[in-house]
């Protein structure tokens, strides 16, 4: 139990302190919405929801990289901006693929 309290309150601490997260997931309910009202197969839910899943762990993992980067040199540095860019385009990727996936799923319909 209390290592799932742990990753909840990671959970929380996304949601209080990156944007981007919040954005994920607003974006997710949207899709979610979305492919409700076509009325998806199971499989196709299954698709986009491990998918947006995958999603929201990078953008988590990309928030933690960032805020050990912030700590551990406040002041601006070329390499940790590097870090710091490398992180956000792999979570970039993983979002792109996320709305080629909803797309998918929208056309395929039912």
């Amino acid at each position: 139990m209390r290592r799932t309290g742990h990753s909840l309150a990671g959970i929380a601490a996304a949601w209080r302190r990156d944007r981007s997260f919040r954005t994920h997931v607003a974006g997710s309910a949207v899709l979610f919405a979305a492919l409700a009202w076509q009325g998806i197969g199971l499989d196709w839910w299954a698709i986009v929801v491990l998918a947006v899943a995958l999603g929201w762990a990078l953008e988590i993992v990309n928030a933690a990289i960032e805020t050990l980067c912030d700590k551990l040199h406040p002041a601006r540095d070329a390499a940790i901006g590097a870090v710091k860019d490398l992180a956000s385009a792999g979570a970039f990727v993983v979002n792109l693929a996320i709305v080629a996936i909803g797309l998918m799923a929208l056309v395929a319909g039912p």
